[in-house]
């Protein structure tokens, strides 16, 4: 897809739709940086244009530039989505403090808005996790997998856990694994993981 780019981009001036097709081509390709400056350079033509600040945001984010990844998705999003992600981030951390019931608390409330929110059924089986009850976190964590399949941030974690809690892992390998997806989730700033779908 790439060459058939080159090749029209070859024949005449770049367009928004050219550049924004390339975006998307190298973004699947696993190429997030040079994907990330042809998003530029076609804002550049269209600075306002919502679906390529939305794609530029994610890049961002998947890139680590979480305070250029909110200056483009804050806009964007809805006020209640806003909200969502306040309560996710308290959540998170309220886990990293080792409040896990609190922290259940605060998702029950944010799953009762935005059930199908994949982010917020993982951190709830966390939770859950945290306070033994297993069998909750399974399901969570199950729905979480069904519904985050085309998430990439959280399609291979959701497995992984998954995988661990069936098999009865030891409680140290599951927690190393929770903790480190909690820094992640904090690092990146709650919500980010659901936008970079």
């Amino acid at each position: 897809m790439i060459r058939a780019l080159d090749a029209a981009d070859a024949l005449a001036t770049p367009s928004l739709g050219s550049l924004g097709l390339r975006v998307l081509a190298l973004r699947g390709l696993g190429r997030a940086a040079e994907a990330l400056a042809v998003a530029e350079e076609a804002l550049v033509y269209a600075p306002e244009h919502p679906q390529l600040r939305r794609v530029r945001g994610q890049l961002r984010a998947e890139l680590g530039d979480r305070a250029g990844a909110e200056a483009d998705l804050a806009p964007l999003q809805a006020p209640e989505d806003k909200q969502l992600d306040a309560l996710e981030a308290q959540a998170v951390e309220a886990l990293l403090h080792g409040e896990a019931a609190q922290a259940e608390n605060l998702l029950d409330l944010a799953l009762g808005e935005a059930p199908d929110r994949p982010s917020l059924l993982l951190l709830r089986a966390f939770a859950r996790w945290f306070v033994h009850d297993l069998d909750a976190a399974r399901a969570d964590l199950h729905e979480a997998a069904r519904l985050s399949g085309e998430i990439p941030t959280l399609g291979p974690l959701v497995t992984q856990l998954s995988g661990l809690m069936d098999e009865g892992a030891e409680e140290a390998q599951v927690r190393g694994v929770i903790l480190g997806a909690l820094r992640l989730f904090s690092a990146s700033g709650a919500g980010a993981a659901r936008r970079q779908g």
